[in-house]
């Protein structure tokens, strides 16, 4: 297990940093573990001394999420959730990662997957991401 997260850690950066993924569990559990309609999203942000912020977006919508405003400063990827049965990002999640410039994360309970500004599709993490109990209700 500990070889497999340091691999994923090695590929994806910061992305997949602990402090990432506690952000994303908070997420998460905010959108109801996958089983509600509603988005839950935010920016995650690379403070200046390298910490991991996250900024909460204000209450997701049916099936989306809009923000309006600018983009924090530091800001490394756009994350939101979706519904359990939709883990891969959408085609208007790989327009928004191009038009960004950023990597736009699909957080489930199953799979943390992120569509990057060039096109392509990463799974940074599968099914085992959130086996932790604390994360599976």
């Amino acid at each position: 297990m500990l070889a497999l997260l340091l691999a994923a850690v090695v590929s994806c950066g910061d992305l997949c940093r602990a402090e990432a993924v506690a952000h994303y569990a908070d997420l998460l559990a905010a959108g109801g573990y996958g089983r509600l309609p509603v988005e839950q999203a935010g920016f995650l942000i690379r403070e200046r001394d390298g910490t991991l912020t996250f900024a909460p977006w204000q209450r997701g919508e049916l099936q989306r999420a809009r923000f309006e405003g600018a983009i924090p400063r530091g800001t490394i990827a756009v994350v939101h959730t979706h519904p359990r049965r939709l883990p891969r990002p959408s085609r208007g999640d790989l327009d928004q990662a191009k038009r960004l410039g950023l990597p736009l994360l699909v957080v489930t309970p199953d799979a943390i997957t992120a569509a990057r500004p060039d096109g392509r599709v990463d799974t940074l993490f599968d099914a085992g991401w959130a086996s932790d109990s604390a994360l599976r209700p």
